[in-house]
């Protein structure tokens, strides 16, 4: 079953790209002064995409990301050279950038391979409209979270992803309450064991990466949580929802894209990261 809206693809590439980079940006913006200073956070906006970079950052890398590039304007050296200015004044060790196989021109991973950005690892961006959910079978709850609940949203958010990282935990709870963005908990009985959050860009709503306890996966949570997001995605007024998640092999399956697509979300395309290690000082 699929729920797409009748849009090109390139249509599609902006819903996505756009909707993502502004969720990461928010995101950052969120952080304060003092996390800001003490993980290296910022924020640039250039060419038409954003670029964040965390020069602290524990994960050795990850938040460093471009996206949004050639969507608005094509992707040229001049656009490729001011990302890499950007990022190197800000401190970032390393880049990922993240470009739309739909963005222009053609060439543009040639002009990536000049300033020496190698391919990575894709990640699939899916969409859905705002359809009711199918069903989930499963005993865990879910509702969503208040601003008193914040610290608890961070603590599980972090624990589920493995990465229980009290920096990132403050950061991730600042999150919650903050306009433009609902945060939902999952429950078994009174324990909170699953979290994921929704960001609004217009009238597209973003899902925003969802954790769940060792203990209880594989019971539903996930699925619940996403049901949830489209369920308060429709009330809302949105028309679309946008996701994104790691492509698989045989060999590294990802649970997390099956559930979205068995929640109806349908793949757009998978986007290829390009990375770059900053030179030396």
């Amino acid at each position: 079953m699929t729920y797409i809206q009748p849009v090109d693809l390139f249509e599609k590439a902006r819903i996505v790209e756009l909707a993502e980079a502004e969720c990461l940006a928010d995101g950052f913006d969120c952080a304060s002064e003092q996390l800001t200073t003490v993980l290296g956070m910022s924020v640039d906006r250039l060419h038409g995409g954003v670029a964040t970079v965390m020069r602290n950052d524990p994960t050795g890398g990850f938040w460093s990301r471009v996206i949004g590039l050639g969507i608005d304007e094509p992707v040229t050296d001049q656009v490729v050279e001011d990302v890499i200015a950007s990022c190197d004044r800000r401190g970032g060790r390393s880049i990922c950038m993240q470009i739309s196989p739909a963005a222009s021109p053609e060439g543009w991973g040639e002009i990536l391979s000049r300033h020496g950005f190698t391919p990575g690892a894709g990640w699939v961006k899916s969409l859905r409209d705002v359809s009711p959910p199918p069903p989930v079978d499963t005993d865990i709850t879910v509702r969503i979270l208040g601003a008193n609940e914040a610290l608890d949203y961070g603590s599980v958010y972090w624990k589920g992803f493995g990465f229980p990282h009290p920096d990132f935990e403050t950061w991730m709870s600042s999150h919650v309450g903050r306009q433009n963005w609902t945060h939902f908990g999952a429950y078994d009985g009174a324990e909170l064991v699953a979290v994921a959050a929704i960001f609004y860009w217009g009238d597209v709503g973003c899902l925003y990466g969802a954790g769940t306890l060792p203990s209880h996966r594989n019971r539903g949570a996930q699925g619940a949580l996403i049901a949830a997001r489209i369920t308060e995605a429709a009330q809302r007024g949105a028309h679309l929802m946008s996701t994104e998640t790691g492509a698989e092999t045989p060999e590294n399956p990802n649970p997390s894209l099956h559930n979205i697509r068995r929640m109806g979300f349908e793949d757009v395309y998978v986007r290829r990261n390009w990375n770059r290690k900053a030179e030396p000082a």
